[in-house]
C-alpha cells in the first residue's frame, strides 16, 4: 500500500522523532484515516503538502496512543500503586481516539480545498 509520506519525509521534512519501526507501524492507520475522512477523494495538487502533514501528525498521535496503551490498556480506567495513581482522562478511549483523529484531519484537510466534505 502506498502512503502519502515515507519515513524519509517524516524524519527530514516533518522532523518526526519516531523510529522507522514505530513510523511503519502507525503510518498504515494514519493513511487509512485520511482515506476514510476524505471518502477516498483524489488529492488535488494544492492539498498535497497539507495531506502529508496530516499523515505525519496522525502517525505521532497513533504512536502515542500505542505507547500509552502498553502502560494502561483500554479496558482499565485507573491504576493505583501505593501513593501513585494513574487515571485515564476519557471514560471511552476508543471514542476519544476517534475524536482526536477527526480533529487532526479537520485541521489539515479543509483548506484551501475541503477534502472532508461528503457531498462532493
Amino acid at each position: 500500500m502506498e502512503h502519502f509520506t515515507d519515513f524519509t519525509y517524516y524524519r527530514d521534512v516533518f522532523l518526526g522523532r519516531l523510529s522507522e519501526e514505530e513510523y511503519n507501524s502507525a503510518v498504515v492507520d494514519a493513511h487509512a484515516e485520511i482515506v476514510s475522512q476524505t471518502n477516498g477523494r483524489t488529492i488535488p495538487d494544492e492539498m498535497q503538502t497539507a495531506v502529508k502533514l496530516c499523515e505525519c501528525v496522525l502517525v505521532n498521535a497513533i504512536a502515542k496512543h500505542d505507547e500509552s496503551s502498553k502502560m494502561l490498556p483500554d479496558d482499565i480506567s485507573s491504576v493505583s500503586n501505593d501513593d501513585l495513581r494513574v487515571t485515564r482522562n476519557s471514560a471511552d478511549p476508543a471514542k476519544a481516539r476517534k475524536q482526536e483523529r477527526r480533529a487532526i484531519c479537520a485541521r489539515y484537510l479543509q483548506t484551501p480545498v475541503n477534502l472532508m466534505c461528503r457531498w462532493v
